[in-house]
């Protein structure tokens, strides 16, 4: 996931960066040259300017606004109400949301496979996920399935209460305890979540990149023939 959303991300903040050096530099150049000609500006125009007056005015308050934001996340990453609202609000992201739900259930299928294999016992096993997995959906609801095992509830049926924990998880786990077989069921649910994960990635990094290149051509495009636009009516009203 770092390798396939790394890049566009990247191109992503550089473009930020470059369209508020021309909205705070390079169109208050423009407007100057404008004002000397005393004409009306193109709607189009005057937005733009008005959006790099916007930016110049306040850029002081929207710096002080970023560099907030980043410390309270920093802050708050290890509080617990913070968490529940980040992994939920994530969890509803459209795609994105539902390949970090299947890498999550991937490392989750992974660490019960080792340990099913190393012949841990259940209760045991789920203490040391714990540790290792610090999703807040998955480590929340391995307190609670932990009690329901000591209850004397089986695995699936106490996993089944979660909505992190898909169908087809709870299905196969049903079937690895009624054959005994749980190592080879998460070490199965493993493979397939992990070859979910590297495909939709790859298709995610193939779309995102030339996505993100139209957009960056489209607010670039938008300046540019925004700031242009006066000259061109400069130079129909002069009859050239």
């Amino acid at each position: 996931m770092k390798s396939a959303f790394s890049y566009p991300i990247f191109v992503f903040l550089i473009s930020i960066i470059a369209v508020i050096f021309m909205m705070i530099f390079v169109v208050p150049m423009f407007q100057d040259v404008f004002a000397r000609f005393g004409n009306d500006l193109p709607y189009m125009t005057q937005i733009v300017i008005n959006i790099s007056h916007g930016i110049s005015d306040h850029i002081l308050e929207i710096l002080i606004g970023i560099a907030t934001i980043i410390v309270l996340f920093v802050l708050f990453q290890h509080n617990e109400k913070y968490e529940k609202v980040k992994s939920t609000v994530l969890l509803h992201i459209p795609f994105f949301g539902e390949l970090l739900k299947k890498m999550y259930l991937a490392r989750f299928s992974l660490a019960m496979s080792l340990l099913s294999s190393a012949h841990i016992p259940v209760l045991q096993s789920l203490g040391l996920i714990k540790k290792m997995i610090t999703f807040y959906p998955i480590k929340i609801s391995l307190d609670i399935v932990e009690e329901d095992i000591m209850k004397g509830k089986s695995l699936h049926e106490s996993l089944k209460q979660f909505k992190i924990y898909d169908n087809r998880m709870v299905s196969l786990i049903k079937v690895g305890e009624e054959v005994n077989q749980l190592d080879k069921v998460f070490d199965r649910l493993k493979t397939q979540y992990m070859e979910d994960v590297d495909y939709q990635t790859n298709m995610a990094s193939s779309i995102i990149e030339p996505l993100m290149i139209v957009i960056v051509g489209l607010f670039v495009g938008v300046i540019l023939i925004s700031m242009y636009l006066p000259i061109f009516k400069l130079s129909t009203s002069f009859g050239y």
